[in-house]
């Protein structure tokens, strides 16, 4: 990128020691990336105006002091408030294409689950609560508030809705196999024994929501990768700065 060009050899080594040079770069690529992305007047002015509200600067005096204590012009204060709407917009015109199939790929930790679960380090004590939910002789809520050793004790339980990513890589891949209402006998955990109960599964969809969470997470994507390769660059600079001194 020609904007990091003015960057001293000296200058990429002060700002790499301080491990600043990846965020820099990524910030320089976004920028030069968005920047001319065109967005309706309207709705760029909507935009701005909620931006100043969520600072507390709507009145001119506020606006004005605060461009002054951050050191910035007003075309600079657009350009903040509008990234994010820049970002889906410029993600949906380039990646829309690799959404299904990116959404194909990533469908399965998408899914949401609510569960119910008892969690407990003594299997024997497992093994008894599975027993006595099974047989109905307790509420699985009252067993979870009386004996598990989770957060979940305060739910009853309950864990979710959430997205099936977020637990534990083998307790998704049971949740994904069993059926509602069915309690599993005891899995381990690491340290701990579970007793499980899934409550609903639900699986997402290719809805417009997803559909740009999909295409956010493809360009968020591609800005890692170029940015690896760029800082890459700078820093192949210095070694042959240094291969030319010696």
């Amino acid at each position: 990128m020609e904007s990091l060009n003015c960057l001293s050899v000296d200058s990429i080594k002060l700002i790499r020691r301080n491990q600043l040079l990846l965020s820099l770069v990524r910030g320089e690529l976004i920028y030069l990336t968005i920047k001319d992305v065109y967005l309706e007047p309207k709705i760029k002015d909507s935009q701005i105006e909620a931006y100043r509200e969520t600072l507390g600067i709507s009145d001119e005096e506020k606006k004005d002091q605060w461009l002054k204590q951050n050191d910035l012009d007003w075309l600079s204060f657009e350009d903040l408030a509008l990234e994010e709407m820049r970002i889906k917009e410029y993600s949906r015109i380039n990646f829309d294409d690799k959404v299904e199939s990116h959404f194909l790929k990533r469908k399965n930790e998408l899914d949401i689950v609510i569960y119910s679960l008892i969690r407990t380090s003594d299997p024997f004590l497992a093994q008894e609560l599975y027993q006595r939910a099974l047989n109905n002789e307790e509420d699985f809520g009252t067993l979870a508030t009386q004996y598990s050793e989770g957060i979940e004790k305060k739910t009853r339980g309950i864990i979710g809705p959430i997205p099936i990513q977020q637990s534990h890589p083998l307790l998704a891949e049971f949740l994904k196999s069993t059926t509602p209402g069915k309690i599993s006998p005891p899995i381990q955990i690491n340290n701990y024994h579970l007793v499980v109960r899934l409550e609903s599964y639900d699986p997402v969809k290719l809805d417009d929501h997803m559909r740009e969470k999909m295409s956010l997470e493809l360009f968020k994507m591609w800005v890692n990768k170029k940015a690896v390769d760029l800082m890459q660059e700078l820093l192949d600079k210095t070694k042959e700065t240094k291969t030319l001194d010696e």
